[in-house]
């Protein structure tokens, strides 16, 4: 069981997330990418976000 499976199993799960988020809409993003897209893009965005502090402590 994935942790959004898990949530969205909750009774009133609604009142766990901010005001602008459904949870029809994390479902949409949870089947947009696949594992291993997901997985790419999770390491492009922390390869930058290294790479923007490596250069802030220069």
């Amino acid at each position: 069981m994935t942790p959004l499976q898990k949530l969205a199993s909750l009774p009133n799960a609604a009142q766990f997330l901010r005001a602008t988020t459904t949870l029809a809409e994390l479902h949409a993003l949870a089947g947009a990418l696949s594992d291993v897209a997901a997985a790419e893009e999770l390491a492009q965005t922390r390869a930058a976000l290294f790479k923007r502090a490596s250069t802030r402590a220069a």
